[in-house]
C-alpha cells in the first residue's frame, strides 16, 4: 500500500491538470502550452515512480528522494489549486457584469480561497448557490441575508463554513435561516 503513496499523488496531479479547461487557461494567464508540457512529463515519470517506489525499501538515498519528491508533487498540487482559484476569481469578475442575472454560481475545488467576493450579495437574482471542496472558507459575505431569492444553498467540504453556518449551534446559521434548502455536509 504505501508503494503506491507516491504514485497517488502524482495521479492527483495529473488529473488537476487534465481537468483545468481551455477557458480557465486561457481566462487566467494563457498558459495552454506549458500545461500541456507539464501533464505529458508527469505521465511519463509515472511509471518510474512505481518502480522507484518498490525499490526505495532497499536503497535509503532512493527512500530519501523520494520523500523530497512527494513534498515537489504536494508543492505542485497547490499551485494548481491556487491556479484554478484565481480561474474563478477571474470568471467571477468577468460575470460580475451581470449580476442582475445569474441564477445559479457553483464554487467548487478550491482550497485555498479564503474569502468570497464582497459583491455576492449583490447577485439579487441568485436562486441557488453551491460551495464545494474550499476547506479555507470560513465564512460568507456580510450581506448574505440579503440574497432573499436564494432558495437552495450547498455547503459541502468545507469544514469552516460547515461549522459557522450549521442549523444547531452555528454562529452564523441566522444569517441563512431565510433560505428554503440548505444542505450542509461534513459538519463537526
Amino acid at each position: 500500500m504505501g508503494e503506491m503513496f507516491l504514485l497517488g499523488i502524482a495521479k492527483s496531479v495529473v488529473e488537476k491538470i487534465v481537468d483545468l479547461s481551455v477557458d480557465e487557461v486561457r481566462l487566467v494567464y494563457n498558459v495552454k502550452t506549458d500545461l500541456k508540457k507539464l501533464e505529458d512529463t508527469m505521465i511519463s515519470i509515472k511509471d518510474k515512480l512505481l518502480d522507484a517506489e518498490r525499490q526505495q525499501h532497499h536503497n535509503e538515498n532512493l527512500r530519501h528522494c523520494m520523500w523530497k519528491l512527494r513534498d515537489i508533487f504536494y508543492d505542485a498540487e497547490d499551485v494548481i489549486d491556487d491556479f484554478k482559484c484565481e480561474a474563478l476569481r477571474k470568471q467571477d469578475a468577468i460575470n460580475h457584469r451581470n449580476t442582475n442575472s445569474s441564477k445559479q454560481l457553483q464554487i467548487r475545488g478550491c482550497p485555498n480561497l479564503s474569502v468570497l467576493p464582497a459583491w455576492l450579495p449583490n447577485l439579487t437574482s441568485l436562486q441557488k448557490l453551491e460551495i464545494i471542496k474550499c476547506e479555507n472558507l470560513s465564512a460568507l459575505p456580510e450581506g448574505v441575508d440579503r440574497l432573499t431569492n436564494l432558495s437552495e444553498l450547498a455547503i459541502d467540504g468545507c469544514p469552516e463554513l460547515s461549522k459557522r453556518y450549521r442549523e444547531n449551534g452555528g454562529e452564523d446559521w441566522h444569517k441563512i435561516a431565510h433560505i428554503q434548502k440548505v444542505v450542509i455536509k461534513d459538519e463537526d
